[in-house]
C-alpha cells in the first residue's frame, strides 16, 4: 500500500489525522485495527486516506484501547 506524503498528510480533515496518530501510537496495524472494529482493512485504508466518508469510523477509532 503506497503511504501519503507529509504533504498530502497536512490536507486531510483533523479527525482523520487524529485517527492515523492514535493508530500509531497505539500499535495497531490497518488489520488489527479493522478488525477490532469489525470493518474491512481496506475500508479503512480509503478512509484513513481521506477518499471515504470518516466521522463515524474516525470517532470509533478513538475509542480503541491500547493494543499491547
Amino acid at each position: 500500500m503506497r503511504t501519503l506524503s507529509p504533504k498530502r498528510i497536512k490536507k486531510l480533515p483533523i479527525e482523520v489525522r487524529k485517527a492515523r496518530l492514535h493508530l500509531k501510537e497505539n500499535g495497531y496495524t490497518y488489520q488489527e485495527a479493522a478488525d477490532a472494529l469489525e470493518r474491512h482493512r481496506t475500508h479503512l485504508a480509503t478512509v484513513l486516506a481521506g477518499k471515504r466518508p470518516y466521522k463515524t469510523l474516525c470517532a470509533r477509532i478513538l475509542t480503541l484501547p491500547a493494543n499491547h
